[in-house]
């Protein structure tokens, strides 16, 4: 549990950049949240109203995380893995479109995939071998498993977004366990000489997004037009941005819906700010996730305990990957997908999960010290070599 003493150790410069980061989230949630009507006049839906309560709870999960002493909550990663899988399946045997991805209680409904990545981060710097046994691929059995059973389902929905952003954390939390960088450059052209038969597995809209992504505007079909669109009315938000914006709520591809009303305040929520804040005020949402990934490494330098490494160092390739992806897709860097900006994007599956992600790091960081000065070593012994 968490002691007096412990609260004085929180790294708080992280807790002020988190925060920094949420109130600019929440800022332009509300101006994305405008929507225009034919005549000229608008209003503002109730999102970002819902958004607050979803801060809310994240602030719950999030000292619940702390509380619980880490090494606990690893004794019981194996029951959440299972339960999310569990959860996965109940999704897609309640599959009533091809495009199906929540589980609805009530007026509440939320996306299992979500929580999954907490589970598998978890369970991976629980199981993942030690540095010796991950010079050979025999030691990649285990985690390579253990992270598939989650995927397939995911991919299954069809989530290839989520199911993506989970490979740099199994390659993140092998590498900081001591996995050698020749075995990555094989699996890598091992996946480039199967990515033909990835790509017959798409659904069709996966491949109008990639064609009309590579193309740009050359495709013939109407589906890949579509999916261009949002691509084209992105790429002119930060385009009329500028350097410095148009101001706060002023944004014209904003509050005209050209944006997709959809997809603003979550997929390209980073186009809103582009536009509305410019080159600069982008670039400053991305420094302060750059700072805030810095904090998180640092713990991760700091603790010797290599379970507790695995789990920040996977929580930052995570949340990395989702920050890269969704500025990359609102600059037209890469094809349309649905990552939200943690901390930033509308939605509260994605929100409670950086939430009880953040909370991870900090538990680590508050529980370095003990692990220094001698304490219970006993679930460690999968990964004791790591750092010799």
């Amino acid at each position: 549990m968490l002691r007096r003493q412990h609260i004085w150790q929180i790294d708080w410069f992280l807790v002020a950049i988190t925060v920094s980061i949420l109130l600019i989230g929440a800022a332009f949630v509300w101006s994305a949240s405008y929507y225009s009507r034919a005549g000229g006049e608008g209003y503002y839906h109730s999102m970002y109203r819902t958004q607050f309560i979803w801060f809310g709870l994240g602030v719950v999960a999030c000292i619940a995380m702390v509380i619980l002493d880490y090494h606990k909550l690893l004794k019981f990663a194996d029951a959440f893995y299972l339960f999310g899988i569990v959860l996965l399946i109940v999704v897609l045997a309640n599959v009533v479109t091809d495009r199906f991805r929540w589980i609805r209680l009530g007026p509440v409904r939320f996306q299992p995939s979500e929580f999954m990545k907490i589970a598998i981060i978890l369970l991976l710097a629980k199981y993942v071998p030690t540095g010796e046994q991950l010079k050979t691929f025999r030691g990649w059995i285990v985690p390579i498993i253990l992270s598939s059973c989650p995927l397939l389902l995911i991919l299954r929905q069809p989530n290839l977004a989520t199911a993506v952003v989970i490979v740099p954390v199994v390659l993140a939390v092998l590498f900081v366990a001591g996995a050698r960088p020749k075995h990555f450059i094989i699996l890598g052209l091992v996946c480039l000489t199967a990515a033909p038969v990835g790509w017959y597995s798409l659904k069709e809209y996966q491949k109008h997004r990639v064609v009309s992504f590579v193309w740009k505007g050359k495709g013939d079909s109407h589906a890949e037009m579509n999916e261009l669109y949002q691509i084209i009315q992105a790429e002119t938000a930060v385009g009329a941005g500028g350097w410095f914006g148009r101001g706060w709520g002023k944004g014209t591809q904003n509050r005209l819906n050209f944006l997709p009303r959809g997809t603003k305040p979550t997929d390209f929520i980073m186009a809103v700010i582009a536009e509305e804040a410019g080159f600069i005020g982008a670039c400053s949402v991305l420094l302060l996730f750059f700072i805030l990934f810095l904090g998180c490494l640092g713990i991760a330098d700091q603790t010797r305990d290599p379970q507790g490494k695995a789990i920040v160092v996977g929580v930052v390739a995570l949340l990395a990957t989702q920050v890269f992806v969704n500025a990359g897709v609102a600059t037209g860097l890469l094809p349309t997908t649905g990552i939200p900006m943690p901390f930033v994007s509308y939605g509260g599956s994605s929100t409670l999960a950086s939430f009880m992600m953040l909370g991870l790091v900090i538990n680590v960081g508050l529980r370095r010290s003990s692990f220094l000065a001698g304490g219970d070593r006993s679930e460690l012994k999968p990964l004791r070599r790591v750092l010799k």
